[in-house]
């Protein structure tokens, strides 16, 4: 945004959104169900808005953060690794309409370990696997719903007690980033 609000985008953000819409229709076909991201998904300065249609349309977009859900994750890093963002990782969320909770100690950091004076596509591909064999490792050593019962007893029980699952509720917020210019 500029700073009197009017949304300005760059002539290569322009076609990066050009293009995003037409791969979706592409691949969806003009008449489709499969919901498009939204105008505040795509106009953002935010490195995740450059991954494909597809991916976006997946996310949870709130308070200027993308989720996505545990199982997503994988195409998410592979789609970041094809456009050449680094992927930074996130931590494990409870989102609903109501309110986002995060647990922080329920974590992937892929770059921690990484070398950032290493070429960039290193980086990519580095982080991307990292991100991948940390995925597996969280995924054996955590009960999601389980956390988020222990961090957030009463919003869960609340939930819960409205009729909702809980696995609705099960988000990552995940990070990637672009190449510094």
């Amino acid at each position: 945004m500029s700073p009197n609000g009017v949304l300005s985008i760059s002539f290569s953000q322009r076609l990066m959104l050009i293009q995003k819409v037409a791969i979706h229709f592409l691949a969806c076909g003009w008449m489709t169900y499969a919901p498009l991201p939204t105008m505040d998904q795509i106009m953002t300065d935010l490195a995740e808005a450059l991954l494909p249609a597809d991916i976006l349309a997946r996310a949870d977009f709130r308070h200027n953060e993308y989720a996505w859900r545990f199982a997503d994750l994988p195409d998410v890093i592979a789609a970041a690794r094809e456009c050449g963002l680094r992927t930074l990782g996130g931590q494990l969320q409870i989102r609903t309409n109501e309110a986002i909770g995060e647990c922080y100690w329920v974590a992937v950091d892929p770059c921690r370990t990484i070398d950032e004076t290493l070429p960039w596509d290193v980086q990519v591909g580095m982080s991307a696997e990292t991100a991948l064999n940390s995925l597996k490792e969280i995924a054996d050593e955590f009960d999601f719903a389980q956390e988020l019962r222990d961090a957030f007893p009463d919003p869960v029980a609340a939930y819960e007690a409205a009729g909702h699952v809980l696995a609705d509720a099960v988000w990552f917020a995940w990070y990637v980033d672009a190449k510094p210019e």
